[in-house]
């Protein structure tokens, strides 16, 4: 889960170009202007605890119910679950 801070307009962006840098792979998100060395922390990754997870999931589960699209997603995710327990983890995946 990404989580960014906004600074500042978008008025910023016409006044003097940012260059956005991640040293760590995208962990952590910096700006500086161009041309300048300092920079200030815009986002960072937040790796939630599995207890934090599975509030995510039961709250996906419930809003589901009301919401077709979610729902059949979850749907989707429940399969391929039940496929990689079937098949010992070895189910072929390619992207759509």
């Amino acid at each position: 889960m990404l989580t960014i801070q906004k600074y500042g307009s978008m008025s910023d962006l016409t006044e003097r170009p940012y260059i956005y840098e991640s040293p760590d792979g995208g962990k952590t998100i910096y700006r500086r202007y161009a041309g300048e060395t300092a920079r200030e922390l815009i986002g960072y990754k937040y790796e939630p605890t599995d207890q934090e997870q599975l509030e995510v999931y039961r709250e996906m589960m419930v809003l589901a119910r009301t919401h077709p699209g979610l729902a059949e997603e979850l749907e989707r995710v429940k399969m391929y679950y039940y496929l990689l327990k079937q098949q010992n983890n070895e189910v072929f995946w390619h992207p759509v």
